[in-house]
């Protein structure tokens, strides 16, 4: 048997009716005509080939099929509810292990100073950062994140992307005594 989206809101709409004592009501909390319910619980049955739901005009009463079906069912729907949850909070949630290349002195002033916060923030991360001025090979290496300064690397021919961090700007310093011996630079 295929379980299909059909079949997931037919297990749905069974389980409302059950739980709310009607159809009616079930139609209602979930925004359906009751006509609408109603057709989900009969193509259910009919996929079944039994009958789930007793139904006469003041109420309704689960067949010993439909009871057994209906906690099955609820259950199944509360699983797929949780792993939606639980998906949905690994992509909201960082965890794992998170390895970062990055040039020396802006891995020791600009990462090093946040790891403490990040952490804290995200406590199922376990942080590798290795500080290096060499050009890493991100994907051999197995790196997340490499930190660069332009120009020390080339990804033009690379399935990498590059995203702009920050300015730095760079000054020459020279001593007194080295400019009386050799001159100001051009």
């Amino acid at each position: 048997m295929v379980v299909g989206m059909d079949l997931l809101i037919s297990m749905k709409v069974l389980n409302r009716v059950w739980q709310l004592n009607g159809f009616s009501a079930a139609a209602r909390d979930l925004s359906m005509s009751k006509s609408t319910v109603s057709r989900h619980v009969s193509d259910l049955e009919s996929k079944l080939g039994v009958r789930l739901i007793n139904r006469n005009t003041r109420r309704i009463s689960l067949t010993e099929a439909g009871e057994v079906y209906a906690r099955r069912s609820s259950d199944i729907l509360e699983d797929i509810r949780s792993l939606q949850d639980e998906t949905q909070g690994l992509h909201n949630k960082p965890s794992g292990k998170l390895r970062i290349s990055s040039v020396v002195t802006f891995g020791q002033r600009k990462v090093v100073p946040i790891i403490p916060e990040y952490l804290a923030k995200y406590p199922k991360v376990s942080l590798e950062l290795y500080l290096d001025n060499r050009v890493a090979d991100v994907i051999e290496e197995g790196f997340d994140l490499a930190i660069r300064a332009a120009g020390s690397t080339d990804l033009r021919d690379s399935s990498l992307i590059s995203r702009k961090l920050a300015m730095v700007e760079m000054s020459i310093y020279a001593s007194t005594s080295y400019l009386d011996r050799f001159g100001q630079p051009t």
